[in-house]
This record gives structure tokens, C-alpha cells and sequence, in this order.
């Protein structure tokens, strides 16, 4: 055995040992993610020309529940204005969300089998290129019409613990016909306080989808005011 097919088995065996610590720190932090509230801004952006320019829409004031593993959003102000009782935010761009639980969960459940290998670094962090083909896909994207595309991106992995601060994930394939031509989605993830203690959640994200019209959305998302769900409060089912 040649030096340099050592070292590739050896740098795919040093993937795969970080993959498994990032899937084990991922269940863990689900295990351990209590039930929160926090606030969303979305500022929304549409592109007719392919993305090649960008005209803002409005801006979403979002109430964001953590409840039981399961996200929910309440409309709370458009464009700076009150809204009335209570309204489900549309906080999905093309149909596509989840960034809180959603994106990690599917990328690390059973049977999605990603294929991972090494990225280099990113800032002091390690990275992971991944690759899921579109049979094993449980990334959901749609508006009246959904599917689950194949897709492509990469982790950003605290080496000492396994723990994820960054995912993005990029469509690959959509069929003829169906709508949705791309989508994109970045999650960066930092610590934040509830009920005094310390936790890995959002702190902003990026999504941006094209439809097969050439026409495009684009919403940048700020998480803040992180506080622990209280009984008292009013979920919208």
C-alpha cells in the first residue's frame, strides 16, 4: 500500500469518526433543546431576472414556538404594522423551512444515508461536504405540490464536540415540469440564553429559492430574544 492511498484511507476513516460524533452531538442536542419562544425577522426579496438583481418585498415580525420538537409561527407585524389575532406566519420561501431542528434532523436520520467527505476548514471550525441522493431525501420543498429533491451542501463541525454551527444545503435535481427549479439554505448557529442556561440555536439564516419562471425569493432571517416557552402561552394549531 502506497503512502498516499494510506493517507486518503485514513482521511476517510477521519470523516466518517466526525460525521458519527456530529450525528451523536445532533440527537443529543434534540434530546436536550427545551421548549422556547424566540422572535424572527424576515426580510423578503424577490428577483425577476435569475437572481442577477433584487427588489425588498416586505418584512415579517415572526413569533417563533419551539414546542415538543415541532416549529410553529404566529404573524406578529407586517412591515412594522400590527397584525390583528392570530395568523399563521408564511415564513416558508418555496415552501422550504426548518431552522431550528428541521434541517440537521433530516440530514442525520436513518435511511437518508449522506455521504460525507472532508471540506478543509472553516474558521476554526472543521468541514464537511455532504451529498444526498434524491431516493433517501427527506428535505420537503413545495408549495401546492411537494417533492423531495436530491440535494448537496455541507456541515461546519466543532471537532471537539461534534456539534453543528453551520448548515447549508443546495438543491441538485427537480423533475420536469415541477415548478421549484432551485432552492438554497443556509442556517448559522451560535449560543443563546434560556432560563439561564446555554444552548446551540439560530442565530440567522439565508434562503433563497427559483422558481421555472426565473423568478426568485430571497429571505434573510434574524433570530432574537430567545425565552423559555411558558404554559400560559397561546399556540395557534
Amino acid at each position: 500500500m502506497t503512502a498516499g492511498v494510506l493517507a486518503l484511507l485514513l482521511l476517510a476513516a477521519d470523516v466518517d469518526a466526525l460525521a458519527a460524533k456530529a450525528r451523536a452531538a445532533t440527537v443529543e442536542w434534540l434530546e436536550q433543546l427545551p421548549d422556547f419562544l424566540c422572535d424572527q425577522t424576515n426580510r423578503r426579496m424577490v428577483s425577476v431576472d435569475q437572481g442577477r438583481s433584487w427588489r425588498a418585498t416586505d418584512t415579517h415580525e415572526v413569533e417563533v414556538t419551539y414546542l415538543r420538537g415541532r416549529e410553529r409561527y404566529r404573524l406578529l407585524r407586517l412591515n412594522g404594522v400590527a397584525v390583528l389575532g392570530d395568523q399563521v406566519a408564511n415564513a416558508n420561501t418555496l415552501g422550504s423551512a426548518g431552522e431550528f431542528a428541521t434541517a440537521l434532523k433530516t440530514l442525520f436520520d436513518a435511511g437518508t444515508e449522506p455521504e460525507f467527505r472532508d471540506g478543509g476548514k472553516d474558521r476554526n471550525l472543521r468541514k464537511l461536504t455532504f451529498r444526498v441522493l434524491a431516493e433517501h431525501s427527506r428535505w420537503s420543498i413545495g408549495t401546492d405540490v411537494r417533492m423531495n429533491p436530491g440535494y448537496q451542501g455541507s456541515i461546519s463541525v466543532e471537532e471537539s464536540t461534534g456539534r453543528v454551527h453551520r448548515i447549508t444545503m443546495m438543491s441538485q435535481e427537480f423533475p420536469r415540469g415541477f415548478a421549484v427549479r432551485s432552492v438554497a439554505h443556509t442556517t448559522e448557529y451560535g449560543s443563546v440564553e434560556i432560563g439561564g442556561q446555554p444552548f446551540l440555536l439560530p442565530l440567522r439564516s439565508l434562503v433563497e429559492a427559483c422558481n421555472d419562471k426565473g423568478r426568485c425569493q430571497r429571505s434573510v432571517i434574524g433570530f432574537t430574544n430567545y425565552r423559555k416557552f411558558a404554559a400560559e402561552s397561546k399556540i395557534v394549531p
